[in-house]
């Protein structure tokens, strides 16, 4: 063979591996690849942006993770962070996707969920998630990513990990204990008398300060009956939360054998009402030790009003 055929035959493969490198038209659409594969411990920070919503920007710190959005910020769980840092350690591509058509694929600036990653070394990821779809009865997604430069079909449903609200990174918990764990349990409430109770024998009767018998452990459940109603109760609107604070009524002690389990309720009411009022439809707020960053909206204010009376009150 010549040397200008082997000249011919080298220029030949070399232009095809380039093309192949550098060019998302020739990569391979079969085998999977790795689009991005980020070290969650390096994430800085991260950008969500969905159409018609303000920015949610998730930061990391010494202290954790934060979440804000439309100028409100709370901590969260490292738990509720932890489906997007997965996705983010390994986003693995199925084939690439030829066309230009980028709006049949939900890629469009007002269909897509945007993602930007900011790494503690300053490097910066992003790209939009378009269109989920089944394919070969496995979930995937259309992904365009800038520094890929093209538009591919990648494992797994994508927009329901990052298209979320602030509300979505919160602590939902309002209180959570063992009936059978809980010992003393105090009412301080707004211009009245405290109440205190407390489980006197093993038989199970509890004794209150301003009732003269003791009161069947009966009693007491069916007042812990009211309690357990405040468990899924919706979070407080940011507006009323900044009004918390000029509105207290009442706060509930329960204690727990170790005093560091032990649970504080506060009540907050809105608009200058009462929980003692009748009139429903007044929204009372909580907030619970086990979840201080967060105020729930109540607006039964007759179970506000029985759970503050205490077991006492609390008949068939």
């Amino acid at each position: 063979m010549k040397n200008k055929h082997l000249l011919l035959i080298f220029a030949s493969t070399l232009l095809l591996g380039l093309l192949a490198r550098y060019s998302p038209w020739f990569k391979n659409d079969v085998f999977q690849r790795d689009l991005v594969r980020l070290d969650s411990t390096k994430i800085e920070r991260i950008s969500i942006t969905q159409a018609g919503q303000a920015e949610l920007l998730l930061e990391h710190s010494d202290e954790g993770w934060v979440a804000s959005q439309d100028d409100f910020a709370v901590r969260t769980a490292d738990s509720l962070v932890a489906p997007i840092l997965t996705v983010l350690a390994a986003i693995r591509s199925r084939r690439i996707v030829q066309t230009t058509q980028r709006d049949t694929l939900s890629l469009l600036p007002s269909q897509a969920v945007h993602v930007e990653v900011f790494m503690k070394n300053g490097a910066k990821e992003q790209f939009e998630i378009g269109k989920e779809i089944w394919e070969d009865n496995l979930a995937a997604t259309y992904i365009e990513i800038d520094r890929h430069d093209g538009i591919y079909l990648i494992d797994k449903h994508l927009r329901a990990i990052f298209a979320k609200k602030i509300d979505e990174f919160r602590n939902k918990v309002v209180l959570d204990f063992l009936p059978e764990n809980l010992k003393t349990l105090q009412i301080f409430r707004l211009n009245a008398d405290t109440l205190y109770f407390q489980k006197s024998d093993s038989a199970g009767l509890w004794q209150c300060n301003n009732v003269a018998t003791k009161l069947p452990q009966e009693q007491v459940q069916r007042w812990l009956q009211w309690l357990q109603q405040l468990k899924g109760l919706p979070f407080a609107t940011h507006t009323e939360e900044r009004m918390a604070a000029d509105g207290w009524q009442a706060t509930l002690e329960l204690g727990m054998p170790d005093a560091a389990e032990s649970i504080s309720l506060q009540f907050f009411a809105l608009g200058g009402y009462k929980p003692s009022d009748k009139r429903m439809g007044t929204t009372c707020l909580l907030q619970s030790s086990q979840n201080p960053f967060s105020f729930f909206a109540l607006s039964d204010t007759a179970l506000v009003r029985n759970i503050l009376s205490g077991p006492a009150t609390a008949n068939d």
